[in-house]
């Protein structure tokens, strides 16, 4: 009886400590390698005209295209105010670029491209809160923009890092919140004023 009540206790410890390793190294990771957005960043956000598969299928080919063409620009870029000017200087390329993927896609849709201040809603991703607020960002709105949206951060472009976990795994945040599409409705009515 002692014997089982020995071999069960080790087993029991045994499981415990095997959890404690696998759990704290990772937060040990996460902790390294966060990630918080710089105040002076310049942000990148896409609004699908819909939450339709067609409609976020053609936002996520226009996030490749276009991310992939303001990487290049922003690169060797050391100052807010210069990145700024990069950017808006190839605004009208970026529509273009935008459009171009519309149209082999063989979607009808306006593409709307604009940098300023952007409405964001409070995000949470792992253990790091970004507040909610109007941000500098390049906006792309894809027809009616009642979608769900794509963003990252454009200077210091930091649109292949995940958020959520500090990893550089990911090339931004999808978000299909209520709350999202509130601002961004919000955001679409004052643009109209």
């Amino acid at each position: 009886m002692k014997r089982k009540s020995t071999v069960r206790l080790y087993i029991l410890l045994l499981s415990i400590g095997t959890i404690l390793s696998l759990y704290l190294p990772k937060q040990e990771v996460v902790a390294k390698d966060s990630v918080v957005i710089p105040k002076d960043a310049i942000r990148l956000r896409i609004l699908a005209n819909s939450d339709k598969p067609q409609d976020q299928a053609v936002k996520r080919k226009i996030r490749d295209a276009v991310n992939a063409n303001i990487s290049k620009w922003v690169k060797n870029i050391k100052s807010k105010q210069e990145a700024k000017q990069v950017i808006q200087s190839h605004l009208p390329e970026i529509e273009k670029i935008a459009t171009k993927v519309m149209h082999k896609e063989h979607m009808n849709q306006s593409v709307h491209v604009t940098l300023g201040k952007v409405d964001f809603p409070t995000k949470l991703y792992g253990q790091y809160l970004y507040p909610a607020g109007k941000y500098d960002a390049v906006l792309i709105t894809l027809g009616e923009g009642k979608g769900a949206n794509w963003w990252c951060v454009l200077y210091p472009p930091l649109c292949f890092l995940d958020f959520s976990n500090g990893l550089a795994v990911s090339k931004g945040f999808e978000d299909d919140s209520n709350e999202e599409k509130h601002h961004t409705q919000e955001t679409k009515k004052r643009n109209k004023k």
